[in-house]
Parts: C-alpha cells; structure tokens; sequence
C-alpha cells in the first residue's frame, strides 16, 4: 500500500496442501512441559508410532540428528502422550540454551499400509531473567533537569515473570565529569509501574543529590556523562543486570529547557498537562504540537515561575504518537529547545464489548454472539483456529500490530519508547508505550528529529563534529567517530554504543518465522471458518445473533474491530475464545451415484465429545427407494442374492466417553433416477439428522430408434452474432441415434438462445470416445433445413472375427449444441480450463497456462463484441478473473529462479525448464497485463522481466531458438526429421513461436529492449534463410506457425511464407 510517503509491504506465504487419508498432529509447548502426541485416529485400528528427536542450535545454524528412543509403539487407540526428561535431553547435548527441539512422529496405519508424520518444535531458553532498558542507550539528558527512564523486566524469550518483586530493582548511578573524574551517586529503588508489573520508572535529579548550593550548581554544570548500573534479585537471589549511559546535551553557556507531562494514559477527547523547566531566566517560550510530520497546534506561554504547566487537548490527529517541541530564542540570539513525544490512546472511544454466549441453546448447536457498543457503528468479526491464532501471522487485526503499523506513518528519528510483553501461548503482544525525551543532542539536532525545518536567523546551536559524512564517517553520541558501513552490524564500533541504535531488530521476524514453522500443515488450518461477518449495532446499542457450531471440534478465537462515525476506529483488546463442539454429532459417508444392481455400504461415524458413555440408536428411516441388506449371524452374507427388506431399521449401541464409533448400513437401490437416503442418529443430549442423494443410473444404455420425451433440455443465453432481434427454434426428430434430423426456423424474436439435446440419458461401462462435427450457417436471410448430421461413428459397434467392439452396444449419445456466434459459446462452463474443453488434466504448467489463456481471451472478446446483457456478462466476468487470479497464482508454482517455467514443479523431482512453456507464458500474460482490470487482475513485470530475459539468454548467434533440455512437444522440433540436412537442430518452429512472444512483450524496462529487438531481428533472419527448406521439407503446421511469425513481426518475407502454405492446401 502506497499512502503519501508511507509503504506497507506484506509478504504472503502460498502452500499446496494435499489432504491423507489420516493425519498426525503432534502438540508441543514452546517449554519443556509434557509432551503430548494426539493422533486423530479411529478406534481399534493398529498403528505404529515411530518418534525421532533432533536438535537445531540456532545461534550456530547446526543441528543434530538424535538416534530414536522409545521409538515403537506397535499399538495405540487414537492418542498417545508421553513425557521426555529433562535430564535424559540433557545427555544428548552439552546446554539447553539457545536450541530447538523437533520431534518428529510417524504413524503407520496396517489395515491401508499408509504412514503420515507429524512435527512440532520447541525453544529452550535459560532460567535467567532479562532486564531492557526501554528506549536503549545511550540517551541524552539535561544535568541540571530530572531525568526519567524505564526499566523492564522479563523472561529470555521476551515473556512475563509470573512473580515480581516490586523492591528488587537497584540503580547505581556513577557521574562522569568533564574533567576526566568520576563520582558515585547513592544507590536507589526503581519505582514499580502500577499498571504494569515488571516495570519500573527511575528518575534522577542531580540538582536535588547534589545540593542547592553554588558549589553544587558548578558541579552540575561539569557534568559530562552518566552511567547507572541496574541490577534485580528475584526471590531466589539470583541476580540480572544491564547498564544506562546518558550523555550531556550540548548547549552553550549550559542553558536548558526541559518539557515533561505528568499524564500517564494520554486519550483521544481528554487533555495533556506538560511542565516546562528551565535553569536560567526565560520570560515566555513557545511550543509546537506534531503527529505525522503535520502541524498541529502553536501557542507559546508566559514563564513566571521555574516550572510552568499548561494543558493541550487531545485529538485523534495527534494518535498514536505526538511530539511537543518547546523553543526559546535568549537575549543573545541562541535557540534552546527541547522536545517531547509521547502515545496518544486513539482507539478508547470506540469502546464496544464483544460476548459469547454458548448457554443459551442447551442443544449445543449454536452460540449467541453479542456486541454491545454506540448504535450506528460498523463493527467486523472473524475467527480463527486456536492453532491459526497462535502463529500471529499478521492475519488478524491486533492493537500492538495496528499501533506498530500506525508509528511507522512518521519518520522514525525518535519515536516513544516501548516494550512489548512476548506471549509463550501465542496471543498478540503486549505492547506498553512511554513518554521520551529527544536523542537531539543539540538544539538543531533536537528540531531535526522532530521532523522540523527551522528558518530564522537566530543561531540554531550544532554541535561541532570532527566526522565528515561524504567520506563514510558517522558520528557517536559522544562526538567521537565511527565507519558509516558498520552501522547496525552487531558490533559495537562506538564506545558508548550509539551506532547500534535504533537499529532494526530481527527478533519480531524471526519469531514469526519460527511459529509459522514449528507445526506441520493440518487441513483444518486451511478450511476452518466459523464467524466471518460484519454487522452494524442497531439503535439500542446491541446486536445479537445465533452462529452454528461447527461439526468439527475446535479451540476458536474471535476478534473484532469497529469503525464508529463519532468515536472513529476500535479494536476488542482482548478476543473472545470459545471452544466449539457438539457433545455428539454424526458423519455420514456414501458414494453419490451408483449402477443400477450395485449394493451400497453407508459407513456412519459417531463422536461423543462428552465425559460419560452415551447410549446412540441409528436409525435407517424406511423408503420405496432403496432396501436394507440383513447381515446373517456370524457376518455371512450372500452378496449375490442377499435378504432384503424395505421399511425402517434401527440399530442400538453404545460409545464411550470421549470416544467414537462406526456403524455400516448396506442397502441396494429399489428404483433408477435420484434416491434419497435419510439417517438418523439419537441421543439423550441431541438428535442428528442426515438426508444423501445417490443418482441411480442404468448398467446398460437402452438403444432408442426414437427419442420420446425428450429427457434433458439445458438452454443457456449465448451472444448473438447475426441479428440482435433473432431467436433459433430448435426442433429434433430421430429416425436413428447415429443420424438426426434437424430443422432449423429462424423466428424474429429478442434474444438468443444455446439449446442443448441430450438424446440418450443412459451411461454405459467403459471410456467414453467423443467425436465432434460443427456446421456454420447463416440465418440472416432466411431459414435453413439442415435434414441430417453425419458423425464420425460407425453404424454397427462390431469388429467382423474378433470379440473386440468399437464401443458398447446401446451407449450411443448425442448433444446438439446451435450458437448464435461465429465462435462458440462463451463460457459454456465456469471456469473454462482444459479439461472441460479439451478434456485433458491440469497438473502441467502448459496446460494450466492454456486454462487462465482461455478465460482470458474469452473476456477480450465478449468486451470487443455488441452484446445487451450486460449484468449476465459482468457476472461471468467476475468468475472469470477469480478463476484467473487462482490460476496465475498455480502458474507462479511452476516458474523457477532464473525465470524460465517447467511443465512440472521443482518439488515434483521433474523440474526442466522449458523455452516453448515459457515463451507461451510471456506471451499470454503480456495479453492478460491490461490497465482497465488491474483491480481484478495484477501481473508483475518482474515476472515478464524474468521470462523474457530467459528466453533471450537461449538464442544462437544464427538467430535460432533452443531448448536446453528434452523436447516436450515434437511439433516444436519437426525440422529436425529432414531428410539429408546438415544440420540437426534448426528449431525452426520453436523460433517463430518464440518470436511471437517477442513481438507481444513491449516496455520492459532497462536494457532488456534493445536486446529484445536484437533478438527479433536475428529470429526474422534465421526464418528467411529456412523459408526453401520449408518449401521442399515443411510440416503444414511449421509452414503456418512461421508464416503468423513473420506477419506479427512485419517482415517482408511473410507474404512468400503464406504463399508456401496456400500451395499445401488439400481441396476437396
């Protein structure tokens, strides 16, 4: 997202997933806690655990294979948990700390001999505690002004202490001189945030320790430096400790001004107090308000005490963060200034409650979802699986992300200080904000940081600095010298440490990388949705509906933002959790379409999610339709003439706690055509009910020498090419299935119309083989009578002295399709893809390629030609580029680093780059790169960049194209089958197809235009030379391919090539 001159860049992760037949979760806290290994499995199958353990260090990048323990379990009912020392982890490798953990599981099922595996991983970290000093240092303070600093308090991995001892922070503050001296300040006690446990606020004022005397005030003015040792005992008297270095900020005559605020929660609606100090005599100073490097709000103010206090009302332009800047120009023409900036709460107005309410409905069914806030306002809910959640991919909308996001608007020269509480379980961060002073360690550098470009012609005091920039020189905190090109490279090249601040932590990153990861991919992460809707609270401050609990168990969490006309944006700080699952529910399992004789097996499973056994009768409820089969004693069954029975059948059993169950009901169809099979599961806590279709089809087609009735008619509105006014009546008599009669009247009437005959509903076995015959007529003028259609079939299906046939007896079928266009019907089927026109798979990248080519071009027509139904086509339109989207998205899966596209993926072990795939590729998505659809449809230029630098790096210096690898495709090597040629490979129709290509591609950007026209001119030229050989050896479809080239690309042999293609021309 592009907003003025902020950017937002996300970067989306795209997986294939395939679902198994079985799949293995394996559940592993980040600490080492018990290690749980849930397999959803179904009781009393075998299956063999197989657990492998490696570790990874992650500071190093190694890792180390762990040989297996305990690592077959050769029997086990659907979950298996077990437990893992830590001192037998601790045999393995030297330290815990700084390592993860995989633990890999593999079960294998014997009754279908699959195996699946499953991973989780885990991080180690030492009981040490850490302390941050929030904002970093060094920073720059005012000697003979208070100072106030944060100090944190926190786990290794960034977590909160479950217990905080409020007295065990000591500072030790040690003063450093300019004369070269040191002297040490009284240790003293952090002061415990009551808001936040674990935090501390520490304030020194060295006017206060030091005295109010002269001598005093002369030793503040000598005041160089400030380093404060800060050190915490926790309650086992163990001890973490971290060090503060402040630096004096430069001002001459050490004249300060110093702004503070004595709010702690600043809100959007209320007001800010700031005090202003100064050590020496100011009659009035004046101050800027900013957020988003726009100015908000000037005034000045009359100092007629040493601190002066003035208040400023909050508005929601100043949120999330502000800068206050106070500034005095003294008798002498010097500018003191300091700066202050601090959060801004803008989403406490929007304050609505979000409630679940799952005791309502005692069936267990549904959930009352409440939302209680200002009647008018939007509000937006989604929910995600507990183990979704816990990624904190960037999916769902958090205060910490939305506010990290909202600071980042703002150069960030110096920004508040903030620290954010690492959550072990998975839920959004904590993030806490602080008022901070600026890092300016000057008067200029102060109105530099806050964004501020100063015109006066008072002196706007700068430091003196030695390091000249232009020749890679930075400048420490201190005004000491370091290289530019080390900065934020690890190591501290500053001796107080400024050239690693402010630096980018990849922490964040990495984090998110190491949850996204530590899991494997289970299906329910991808397909699992409960609450996605968006609502507005009506007029008395509520909305409330029912949302139906899902059939699958899951741990879900919902969050919600809202967007108020007068309290503006909010977010619920905290989501909602439930644990959705019906305390008993049924599966049901059955094919939907069946021969006719075929006996049925409908497999039931039933789940009891409660504590106590629960007693289920199913119930098969009676039909005409179908029969139930009776399972004789000991299981006997006579499959070929089994007792049958109509009416309702019932069947009594019991499940355990926590457990599930399956039960099999065979029944044989009664009736051809649709059946309706209707199962009913009861309980004592709730009844379920399942009703399945199965389509019950002949075994043998009939054999009609007539068709009556008529038994499928499918009509569906096409574009009318000839007259807008023109209908086509379609009307069928049958003498023979193999030959039809057809009259066709043309009526004046609005609209046309695609009428589709299906003359024989009848399936028979075996693979059907389609022959197709198109006739083109013109109905302008009058009415056709078109009396028969030959095919190409022939009329007996048998083969004289062989038990072969051509095809079976009585499967003959026909369709009649008229379009009232010269092309065909636009999107007969949605999507159109090459199995529904061709009849081909889509698991190649030429073939999913020709997929998103079809839709494409279809659209590029319909826009070209006149057409009235406007809303028909807008939604074919909409299906047609989601259908694209998708497809460009697979394409992507199949294009390699340097750019070239394989018909296969690389992690399909079958990845050959291809230049005829991927001279198609550019081709067809250069087509597909159109202003006017960029909202539905966005093609990266890098990828064309990609594609087409490719296919210019596979050109000979004759002017000829070649592949690198096997040819998929023989009609892209035809030439290579001449007779008594010299030479082997002239890739003679592989170049114009690429050529083509070229000639679509235009403004590619760089140097790759000039080679592209390099490259166009060597392929015209590599055609000429070959054009004799084409007329004496050439396919026609060589002959026709060079022929389109040469006319794209305006040459003047491409009149000569069509003439070598009119002369192959066979008439008839």
């Amino acid at each position: 997202m592009l907003r003025q001159v902020s950017i937002e860049s996300i970067i989306l992760e795209a997986k294939e997933f395939a679902q198994r037949m079985w799949k293995c979760n394996l559940t592993l806290q980040a600490i080492l806690k018990p290690f749980r290994f849930p397999a959803r499995r179904f009781p009393g199958r075998e299956s063999t655990l197989v657990k492998n353990l490696t570790f990874i260090n992650v500071e190093r990048g190694w890792f180390k294979q762990i040989s297996p323990r305990n690592t077959i379990l050769d029997y086990y009912n659907g979950y298996y948990e077990f437990n893992i020392r830590r001192t037998e982890l601790l045999d393995m490798v030297p330290s815990l700390d700084g390592f993860e953990l995989r633990i890999l599981a593999s079960v294998t099922d014997r009754l279908f001999d699959e195996r699946v595996e499953g991973f989780a991983e885990t991080r180690f970290y030492n009981r040490s505690s850490k302390l941050t000093v929030v904002g970093g240092s060094p920073q720059v303070f005012k000697p003979a002004m208070p100072f106030t600093f944060y100090v944190a308090i926190s786990h290794q991995d960034g977590s909160m202490l479950s217990k905080v001892l409020a007295d065990g922070l000591e500072i030790r503050p040690v003063v450093a001189l300019k004369t070269g001296g040191t002297r040490p300040l009284n240790p003293r006690k952090g002061k415990p945030s009551a808001d936040s446990p674990g935090v501390w606020e520490v304030t020194i004022d060295l006017r206060s320790e030091l005295g109010r005397d002269k001598q005093a005030k002369k030793l503040v003015d000598e005041v160089a430096a400030l380093k404060a040792s800060i050190v915490y005992t926790d309650e086992n008297s163990l001890q973490t400790s971290t060090t503060i270095q402040l630096i004096t900020q430069f001002s001459p005559g050490d004249k300060h001004l110093k702004v503070l605020t004595s709010t702690t929660h600043p809100t959007v609606g209320e007001f800010i107090i700031f005090h202003v100090r100064a050590n020496y005599h100011v009659e009035s100073f004046s101050y800027v308000i900013l957020s988003h490097s726009t100015i908000l709000l000037t005034g000045s103010e009359e100092m007629t005490h040493p601190v002066t206090t003035f208040a400023v009302s909050l508005s929601a332009e100043m949120a999330p963060i502000a800068t206050a800047v106070v500034y005095h120009v003294d008798k002498t023409g010097q500018v003191i200034a300091d700066a202050l900036n601090f959060p801004v709460n803008g989403f406490a107005r929007n304050n609505f409650t979000l409630k679940l309410n799952p005791r309502k409905d005692k069936t267990g069914d549904t959930v009352e979802v409440v939302i209680l806030g200002e009647p008018g306002s939007y509000v937006g809910l989604s929910s995600v699986d507990k183990a979704f959640y816990g990624m904190q991919a960037g999916n769902e909308l958090s205060y910490s992300d939305v506010v990290r996001k909202m600071a980042t608007f703002d150069k960030d020269f110096n920004g508040t200080h903030s620290f954010s509480w690492i959550s072990r379980e998975g839920y959004a961060d904590d993030l806490l904000f602080f008022p901070s002073s600026t890092y300016g360690i000057d008067a200029n550098r102060t109105f530099q940081f806050a964004n501020l470009v100063v015109f006066t012609d008072a002196n706007v005091v700068r430091r003196f600095e030695a390091c000249n920039e232009t020749f890679g020189q930075g400048t420490c905190l201190s005004g000491a010298c370091y290289p530019l090109w080390k900065r934020c490279d690890g190591a501290f090249d500053c001796q107080d440490h400024s050239d690693e601040k402010n630096c980018a932590s990849s922490e964040q990153t990495e984090l998110l990388d190491f949850r996204m990861r530590r899991i494997n991919r289970l299906l329910r992460m991808y397909e699992n949705r409960w609450i996605w809707k968006d609502i507005n609270i009506g007029p008395h401050g509520h909305y409330i509906f029912n949302a139906p609990i899902p059939e699958i168990p899951a741990y879900w969490v919902v969050s919600a933002f809202g967007v108020s006309p007068k309290a503006g944006f909010g977010l619920a700080r905290t989501p909602a959790e439930h644990a959705a699952f019906k305390p008993f529910y049924m599966n049901v399992e059955m094919p939907s379409a069946c021969r006719q004789g075929e006996q049925i097996g409908i497999r039931v499973s039933l789940f009891n999610y409660l504590i106590e056994p629960l007693e289920v009768i199913v119930v098969l409820m009676g039909s005409n339709e179908h029969k139930f089969i009776h399972v004789e004693a000991f299981g006997q069954v006579n499959s070929y003439n089994p007792r049958t029975s109509f009416g309702e059948h019932q069947h009594l059993m019991w499940i355990p706690a926590q457990g599930s169950a399956m039960v099999y009901l065979p029944i044989v169809p009664a009736k051809l055509g649709e059946m309706t099979v209707t199962i009913e599961a009861r309980s004592m806590v709730r009844k379920d009910r399942a009703v399945r279709k199965v389509m019950v089809e002949s075994a043998v087609a009939m054999r009609s020498h007539y068709i009556s009735p008529i038994s499928l008619i499918v009509v569906r509105d096409i574009v009318e090419a000839a007259h807008d006014d023109e209908h086509i009546f379609l009307w069928c008599l049958v003498g023979d299935t193999l030959k039809l009669k057809v009259e066709l009247f043309a009526f004046f009437i609005a609209s046309g119309r695609v009428r589709s005959i299906y003359l024989d509903d009848g399936k028979a076995d075996g693979l059907p083989q389609y022959r197709h015959t198109s006739v083109v007529l013109d109905l302008s003028n009058r009415a056709w009578f078109f009396q028969y259609v030959y095919v190409n079939v022939t009329e007996s299906p048998l083969i004289p002295y062989s038990k072969e046939r051509y095809y079976v007896f009585g499967s003959n079928r026909a369709t009649v399709t008229v379009v009232g266009d010269v092309v065909g019907p636009a999107f007969a089927t949605m999507p159109m893809n090459a199995t529904s026109l061709l009849r081909k798979p889509m698991d190649c990248g030429e073939q999913n390629m020709f997929s998103f080519g079809v839709n494409l071009y279809t659209i590029k027509y319909l826009r070209l030609v006149r057409d009235d139904r406007k809303k028909e086509i807008y939604r074919d339109y909409r299906d047609a580029f989601t259908s694209m989207n998708i497809l460009y998205q697979k394409q992507l899966s199949y294009q390699n680093f340097d750019g070239s596209f394989s018909y296969f993926r690389s992690d399909w072990g079958t990845s050959a780059p291809s230049v005829w795939l991927t001279s198609f590729c550019a081709k067809v998505l250069t087509d597909a790169n159109f202003n006017e659809w960029e909202n539905y449809l966005f093609i990266d230029p890098d990828i064309m960049v990609k594609a087409v630098s490719y296919l210019v790096k596979h050109q000979t210096p004759d002017g000829a194209f070649y592949e690198p690898w096997l040819v998929a495709d023989r009609k892209s090597t035809i030439s290579s089958n001449w007779r008594d040629d010299s030479v082997r490979f002239r890739n003679v129709s592989l170049t114009a197809h690429v050529l083509i290509s070229l000639v679509t591609v235009k403004d590619l950007p760089g140097e790759l235009g000039p080679r592209i026209a390099g490259a166009k001119s060597k392929a015209i030229m590599w055609l000429d030379r070959n054009l004799d050989l084409l007329q004496e050896n050439g396919d026609p479809y060589e002959i026709a391919i060079v022929s389109y080239a040469l006319l794209v690309a305006k040459a003047t042999s491409a009149e000569r090539a069509f003439s070598i293609l009119a002369s192959r021309a066979r008439k008839e």
